[in-house]
Order: structure tokens, then sequence, then C-alpha cells
């Protein structure tokens, strides 16, 4: 029986022990124990700190090469009133006691301390010291020393802390105030402490346990810190001259390659060189699509007779597309689309329309080469241009991302990836500049502000914002490089010229036109539904506009014309399901603190 309570009363003991070690972090393979961390902190006027930290270490695992050193890029500071404020951190001047290898990332300046060839000592001393600059203090109505002492970071426990921290002016004892800080989360602390002149001496003779931590606040009247202004380094003048002169360089070969190929226009109503559809949209948009409105085009030249056979309100019942007379015409791709239609017989109706009309347009399409159609449109010159830009916009990138090789890389992948993109954008597509401007944002300062990099203030906001303009500057010079030949361009204008004018059709000019040709709107439909503007020809203007011409000649019919109708009949064979109504509209179809503090961070061993 006695042995039994013996057995219970160790298992009861190794349990609690065993969550104690969980309950308070214990971690008893970290290899190493800190037996005293002592810290020296000078705090400046300027509010940066200079600091040295002399770290004893016992090595409990054969092996080890050194301890490794993370200090905070960016420091997030609870209030007491549950706000959070963030300062950005820049760590200079560092020294080591030994060798040593720095990094550093997203969150940490990282020290790495030791050799890999050289096992450390069982015990040995470490001495860090380094600058640490947090900038302005960004409170309002007071200032602040608000710093771990200890940081949470640490892997081990650590049985002894000393630490003495010397001000730049006199300060109010009762305004001093000790953290115990574990997991996030912060409790008074009451140590006991002497203040020579300006200077608090103390130490913490309690065990640390892993990611503990101890730091400390001290209330300062506002002024107490004075930084002046930071001036331009040589490199940041070096880095802001360059960019100058690249971006003006750039400017100067963008407008002399331009200015050959600035062309005035004058307004286009009808398509220029009486183009089809079908080419006009491979022209403007680069895309193959809405072969079927070249029916449209044989339908309004007379080849072609369109006739309504029974109509309900849900939907037309049949219709057929009848023959008038044989194709005569000098249009390659109209001529594909009669002869295919029409080669056995010469009236086709609904059903056998909606078997054979992909297959038709089909052989439209594979009659079109666009990679070739592409490449006798591209000036080589100007490609040359486009990539000197490139160039040029990718120096001024890597300036604004100098202190970080990782972002560098990053956003160096990232224009990158545009550039393919827009490699494979086809020539004619006019890139607007508001969405340069997004893809700029996107390279950037957005993330790189957000997290913890770079910290703007005075000389560094004046070089990020000079380099930020002239790389978004660089950007739209690239963007809107023109590779096409000017023989192109020209076509091009005209088309945008009609576009424009399809788009937002004055009323006087468009009575004009059909007074002059009433039979103008039909014969645009197939460029309104090519170019997607059908949704802007629904309104009561053009309903009453359409309603007073009547139906077109090319059409029969019980019921009156209805171009909804109609376009949505002849895409719905075409594309399967699609969407219209019997609606009178003509769109539809497309669609204070309570603990923590700057610096701290943590360490492990190696």
């Amino acid at each position: 029986m006695k042995h039994k309570i013996s057995l219970l009363s160790i298992l009861f003991i190794f349990f609690i022990i065993m969550f104690s070690n969980k309950t308070f972090g214990i971690n008893s393979d970290a290899g190493y124990i800190i037996e005293n961390y002592k810290m020296d902190i000078i705090v400046n006027e300027d509010n940066t700190f200079d600091v040295t930290e002399t770290i004893d270490v016992r090595f409990t695992e054969e092996g080890k090469r050194g301890i490794i050193r993370n200090i905070p890029r960016a420091n997030y500071l609870k209030r007491e009133n549950g706000e959070y404020s963030k300062n950005i951190a820049y760590l200079t001047n560092l020294e080591v006691n030994d060798d040593f290898k720095y990094t550093k990332d997203r969150k940490y300046y990282n020290i790495k301390i030791g050799k890999n060839d050289v096992v450390a000592p069982k015990e040995k001393t470490y001495i860090i010291k380094y600058k640490y600059d947090i900038g302005k203090d960004p409170l309002k109505d007071i200032d602040e020393f608000y710093f771990y002492i200890i940081g949470e970071g640490w892997n081990t426990t650590i049985n002894n802390v000393e630490f003495k921290i010397k001000m730049p002016k006199m300060f109010d004892e009762n305004k001093v105030k000790f953290f115990n800080v574990y997991k996030n989360n912060f409790r008074n602390l009451h140590l006991n402490y002497i203040i020579r002149e300006k200077t608090i001496i103390a130490s913490y003779n309690k065990k640390l346990q892993p990611n503990e931590g101890l730091s400390i606040r001290m209330i300062l009247p506002k002024g107490y810190f004075y930084r002046q202004w930071i001036p331009f380094s040589k490199s940041a003048i070096i880095k802001m001259l360059i960019s100058l002169i690249l971006t003006i360089v750039a400017i100067i070969i963008w407008m002399s390659d331009e200015k050959k190929k600035w062309i005035v226009c004058k307004r286009e109503y009808y398509p220029p060189n009486n183009m089809n559809s079908l080419v006009l949209t491979l022209l403007y948009y680069g895309i193959k699509d809405d072969a079927v409105m070249l029916l449209v085009s044989l339908l309004n030249k007379g080849y072609l007779r369109f006739e309504e056979i029974r109509y309900d309100s849900s939907n037309w019942k049949n219709f057929k597309i009848i023959k008038i007379k044989d194709y005569d015409g000098n249009d390659k791709y109209e001529k594909i689309i009669f002869e295919e239609l029409f080669k056995n017989k010469d009236v086709i109706e609904k059903e056998e329309y909606k078997y054979i009309i992909n297959d038709i347009t089909q052989k439209v399409y594979d009659g079109i080469d666009i990679e070739s159609f592409n490449k006798k449109r591209i000036d080589k010159k100007s490609v040359c241009i486009k990539n000197l830009i490139f160039i040029m916009s990718m120096i001024v990138m890597t300036f604004m991302f100098w202190s970080s090789f990782s972002d560098i890389i990053i956003k160096a992948i990232i224009m990158l990836v545009f550039r393919w993109v827009e490699k494979r954008m086809y020539p004619f597509i006019k890139t607007k500049t508001y969405w340069i401007f997004i893809m700029s944002l996107i390279i950037v300062p957005l993330d790189f502000l957000f997290n913890g990099i770079i910290r703007l203030e005075d000389s560094y906001l004046i070089e990020f914002i000079f380099e930020s303009v002239c790389f978004f500057i660089l950007t739209v010079l690239f963007i809107k490089k023109n590779k096409v030949i000017k023989e192109n361009i020209m076509i091009l204008e005209r088309i945008d010229s009609f576009y424009k004018f399809l788009r937002n059709p004055r009323k006087d000019k468009l009575n004009e036109l059909i007074k002059n040709d009433p039979n103008y709107l039909y014969k645009m439909i197939p460029y309104i539904v090519s170019l997607n503007l059908l949704e802007r020809y629904n309104n009561k203007y053009i309903k009453d506009l359409l309603n007073a011409l009547g139906s077109p000649a090319w059409y029969e019919g019980n019921e009156e014309f209805k171009l909804n109708l109609f376009v949505g009949e002849l895409f719905k064979m075409h594309y399967g399901a699609y969407n219209y109504s019997d609606d009178s509209s003509y769109g539809g179809f497309f669609g204070g603190s309570s603990g923590g503090g700057s610096g701290g961070g943590g360490g492990s061993s190696w």
C-alpha cells in the first residue's frame, strides 16, 4: 500500500512539473541559459538610444556555436485605452565582441553571433552595442520613454537582470512605471531602484521564464525630446539626381519618337475605309469575335432578307434568312460567311441556322492570322525605346527600396510580370492613366509603408516622394509608349474617333446623318454590337427615333422590328443561350500604455 501511495505521489509531482513547464513556457530544450542580462541604455535628446547589452550565457547542450539576437524593426505599443501605436526603428553603429552575421527581414534586425566551424565554450559573455532610433515622439500632449528592457522573444530562462538607464534631462520619478510582460499580457511590477542625478539603476533578481519580458514607461513633459531636421545623405542626393536625370532623358526620347507619330484626326461618323465590324473590332481590341454581325452587313447591302414567320411575347418562333443575289463584293470575310451559309440552298431557316452558324463563323476566324497581323504593325525602334524606359523605371524602383534587398526582388518580379503582360497586350489597346496609377501603387508605396520597413520623415519623406513621382512618370511613359507604326496609328485614331461618336452620339449630328441616310442606324448595328455599345442605346430618344424610322428595308414580318430581339435571336443561335427580352429598351445583352514599449525582441541559440 505504501509503495502505491509513493508511486502515485511521484506521478502527481511529475504531472505538476510538466503542467508548470507548459504553463510558464519553460523550454528545457533551448540548449542554453542566460545567467545574467545587463542593459546599459543612454537615452539621447533626439529620442535615440545608445544601447549596450552584456549577456552572460551558459550553454547546456554541446555543439552550440553562439546566440542569435533579434531586435524589432517595427514596435507596436499598447496604450491604456486599448489602442495601439507604431514606430519604425533604425539600428545603426552595431558592434559585437565576436564574429557575427547581420541580416534584416520585415520584422527584425537579426544578429547571428559565432562561427559555423567553432563551438562556443560552455560559458561565454556576449557584448552587443548599437544605436536604436525610433523617430519622433508621436504623442501630442506628452513625451515618453517607453522601452523593453528585456524583450519577450527569448526562448530560454534569464536568471538575473541588471539595467542602467541614463536620461538626457531631469525627470519626475513618480511617473516611472515598470511592467512584467508575458505573451502580450502586462502587469505592473514594483522594482527597487535608485536614481543618481539622471540615471536609473535597478536589478530584477527573479528568474524570467521563456517569452517573459520587462519594460519601462516614463511619462515626460512635452518637448523633452527634440529632433533636428534630418539632412539628406550623400547617397540620397545621388539617388535623387540619377532618378531625375533618367526621368528627363526618358521624357525627351519619348517625346521625340511620339512627335513623329502625332496625328490630327477629324471626326469619323462611318467606319474608316468602309471596313466591316469584324476587322474594325480586330484592329481596335485585338480580338476575333462577333463574326455573326457580318450577316447584318450583308442584309444592309441588299444581299439578304430577314423574314420573321411567327411571333409571340416570349420569343421568335421561326425566321428565315433569304438570299437575294449572289455576292459580288470584295470583302473576304463577308464572302466566307455568305458562301458557307448558302452553299446548298437559298433560304436558311432558324433550325438550320442554329446548327451551322458556329462552324461558319469558326471558318471566318480561322482565316485570320492574328500574330502576323500584329507583327506587321509593330515599330521596332519604338519597342527598343519602350524597353529602355522600362529599365530606367527598374533602376528608380531599386533606389526606392534600397534598404531591403528582399523587397527589391519582390518588386522586380512584379514589374517583370507587368512587362510580360504588357508585351502580350494587343498593340492598339490604350491603357487608361488611372489604371497605370493603380498598377504603380501595387509596386510602390502601400505595402512598403504599412509593414514597418521605412520611416518617412524629414529628408526620408522628401526622397521617397521624389523617387515615387519619378517612378510613376516612367511607368506612364512606358505603358503609354506607342509601339505601332505611324500608318496604323492613323487607322487606329480614325477608329477611335468613330467609336467615340457611336458611344456618345450628338443628337443634332445623328439627326443629320439619318436625314441624309435613313438606314444609317441600321447600318451601324454591327459596329454598335461588336463595340459593346448596345446598352448605350437604351434610352427614350433612340427608341423613339427607331420607331419613327420604322422597320429596315431588309426586314419582313407581321410585327414591328425590335432591335433587341433581332440581335438577341442571331446571338442566341450563335452562342447557345443569350439574354434578351421583349422589353421596350434596347439593352441587356452585354453585360496611454499598459506595458510593452519599443526595442526588446528576443533571441535564441544555434
